[in-house]
């Protein structure tokens, strides 16, 4: 269940009482469609993907193991799952305190990395703004060395990157611009996320979504656009 939380970042809330009803087969490999129960975020996860597909084989491996209950995993209690948990701790002479929480750090930390994208972490850990997820980017010391290692410092003198306070407020411009089209939630964050992904474009974004005559969006059609605009 831990290194499942570490592949999905899911709770325990979650993952104890993930169905394999809630677990759906399309062409590629198993998917996790669910609303958290902590914030009620409706969630997507294909485990095919994430890490390798290693949350996959975990899965597969407890529904051939339990075919006799409707649960992914056996009931396990939390106090004894930390219990364990801080066994491991103990024995491995770990320099921090191993939860079961710490499974979901672990993974928001991995795709910050990997993915380099606060949207992506928003959409998998079900954060409910972009604000949570952003601190795992900027607590990132590998993602920036691979940022500055891609960076043409040849014409470093001629490019101005924004501050903190800047992103917050591109941020905060974003969203109400949304706001003002009465769009929904999920439509606001993507639009975020992708401004997030390409600051150099969050003006033009801020503009699109402004001049906008519809607030019938389809979140294919969104998305689309969004990818065109950041390039």
């Amino acid at each position: 269940m831990f290194l499942f939380s570490c592949y999905t970042g899911l709770r325990y809330s979650d993952v104890s009482t993930l169905l394999k009803s809630e677990l759906r087969y399309d062409k590629k490999g198993i998917v996790i469609e669910r609303k958290t129960q902590k914030t009620e975020t409706d969630v997507v996860l294909p485990l095919y993907i994430l890490f390798n597909g290693k949350a996959q084989r975990i899965a597969e491996r407890y529904i051939k193991e339990h075919e006799d209950i409707n649960t992914l995993f056996p009931s396990r209690v939390l106090p004894i799952v930390n219990k364990h948990l801080l066994s491991i701790e103990r024995f491995l002479h770990l320099p921090f305190h191993l939860t079961f929480h710490v499974a979901r750090h672990t993974c928001a930390s991995q795709l910050a990395e990997l993915a380099d994208n606060p949207f992506v972490i928003m959409q998998i850990l079900g954060h409910g703004t972009i604000h949570t997820s952003m601190r795992y980017i900027h607590r990132s010391h590998r993602t920036s060395e691979k940022k500055l290692a891609e960076v043409d410092w040849s014409d470093a003198g001629d490019i101005e990157y924004p501050t903190n306070e800047e992103t917050l407020s591109i941020y905060d411009g974003i969203v109400e611009a949304c706001n003002a089209k009465q769009l929904s939630p999920d439509l606001t964050n993507m639009a975020v996320g992708a401004a997030m992904s390409n600051y150099l474009m969050a003006g033009e974004i801020k503009n699109w979504i402004s001049g906008l005559k519809k607030t019938d969006y389809t979140m294919e059609a969104w998305g689309k656009r969004l990818e065109m605009l950041v390039g």
